[in-house]
């Protein structure tokens, strides 16, 4: 097979269950693989989307907070990589929280050829509306119609670059989306006007997942019950279901921009050479664990289910044999799959693992455990920071200030829900060691 387009679609605090909402890009679910147990080594924006681009654990890389983003080294990442294989690269959307950081310059992104990007500096924010996009070096301001609706400009610029695509060249495009992210008023999200009624008949109360508003927290670290020491009210719940709900409308828009994607990769004769990833680059917590501040649109970086879940997808071009594949992969795999399709080659080692092996041959033999990490970002944020270690069977996590424990067994099944931690109750030496020696392996200098 020729080197094959690819492209990423890059969602924003999503909720774990946003592929079930994507009905257009269910429909080509047989030319998927879907990773169950894709993971987020840091479920926090920046850290995640510099791990996506550089292959390397956030501890390594050294991103770890969203406010570290300028610290990144865009000239040994994937874009890099993959224009000097040849490739053609266009960015969409969201760089990185504070880019451009020397606000009076507005480069692309070093290794993208295109670029149609957020303008974050200068407190400047990428929203729905009401926003500056950095073109290709010129700064252009869009206001608040429904034709200035971010993920459809995105749509149609992706379209356009499509549309546009040198021949016999192979590109990589990028589409950033800031859905299904609360808007920068943090009241809620902003769906489209075309979608604002989307759901509207449906029990919303019926889909809250089990740790919903979560009984008996007993077993949980000191800081949730110090900052959510009561039940959440009845209007708390319904605030809670309400931003979930404008979340998934929000989704409707970034499914629509998958379908006209592939409609101009058919139109172009692309598509039977494409690969399309879809991902999210953290998630949100939605009133699982009790975990919701009103006035915040939903919270993240835990180390919960909700917050860590990537929802890596990737459709194959000639292949019909779509599958759910339960094994460990996380955001570090990203950039060498890319690689392996494209050819290219990373200036440093990379610590993910390339999936193409095991997107052909199920039975391919993959990590065990992932080591996944979150760090407080303020004085303000929620959790303390953590460690922890994940795998098909268990969660492990050590907070770094408290020296608390949680641990979830069975989390594939019952576990999932993590209403129980079994922590106290089992002798957690052997999972302490483990997550140690997985740190220590990633970076062997870690504070």
């Amino acid at each position: 097979m020729a080197r094959p387009n690819i492209i990423l679609i890059l969602l924003d605090d999503s909720p774990v269950d946003f592929p079930a909402r994507m009905t257009n890009w269910n429909t080509y679910s047989n030319q998927q693989v879907r990773f169950a147990n894709s993971l987020l080594c840091t479920p926090l924006c920046t850290p995640s989307r510099c791990t996506i681009w550089s292959g390397r654990h956030p501890i390594n890389h050294g991103i770890i907070k969203n406010e570290d983003a300028e610290l990144f080294d865009f000239q040994t990442a994937l874009p890099k990589a993959l224009m000097n294989a040849g490739y053609h690269t266009c960015h969409i959307g969201k760089v990185l929280n504070g880019w451009p950081f020397a606000p009076a310059a507005v480069p692309n992104p070093p290794g993208f050829e295109e670029s149609y990007s957020f303008h974050m500096s200068n407190n400047n924010q990428s929203d729905y509306r009401n926003y500056k996009l950095v073109e290709n070096g010129v700064l252009v301001t869009y206001g608040g119609t429904d034709a200035d609706y971010s993920t459809d400009v995105f749509t149609n610029k992706a379209v356009d670059y499509i549309n546009r695509a040198p021949d016999g060249i192979p590109f990589f495009l990028q589409v950033s989306n800031f859905a299904p992210h609360a808007t920068q008023e943090l009241s809620s999200t902003y769906p489209a006007t075309r979608h604002q009624t989307l759901y509207n008949t449906e029990n919303r109360v019926a889909t809250r997942r089990e740790s919903f508003n979560e009984d008996n927290i007993i077993d949980k670290p000191e800081w949730l019950s110090t900052h959510f020491p009561s039940l959440m009210t009845a209007g708390t719940q319904t605030n809670a279901d309400t931003y979930r709900y404008d979340a998934y409308r929000c989704i409707a828009a970034v499914d629509e921009q998958f379908l006209a994607i592939h409609d101009a990769l058919v139109s172009n004769g692309f598509w039977t050479n494409t690969v399309i990833i879809v991902m999210t680059d953290n998630g949100n917590c939605f009133g699982e664990h009790r975990l919701w501040r009103s006035g915040r649109g939903g919270t993240k970086g835990f180390p919960y289910e909700e917050a860590i879940k990537a929802n890596i997808q990737i459709r194959l071009p000639n292949f019909t044999l779509g599958r759910i594949d339960n094994g460990i992969v996380s955001n570090m795999d990203i950039a060498p799959t890319i690689c392996e399709f494209a050819h290219a080659k990373m200036k440093y080692a990379m610590q993910g693992m390339s999936l193409v092996p095991r997107l052909y041959s199920p039975g391919q033999a993959f990590r065990g455990t992932q080591y996944i990490a979150g760090r407080r970002e303020s004085d303000d944020e929620l959790c303390d920071p953590w460690d922890g270690i994940r795998s098909s069977e268990l969660k492990y996590v050590e907070y770094l200030e408290t020296d608390e424990l949680e641990y979830y067994r069975d989390i594939e099944d019952y576990g999932a829900s993590e209403m129980v931690s079994l922590a106290y109750q089992n002798d957690m030496t052997s999972y302490a060691a483990r997550l140690a020696g997985l740190k220590a392996a990633l970076h062997p200098t870690v504070p």
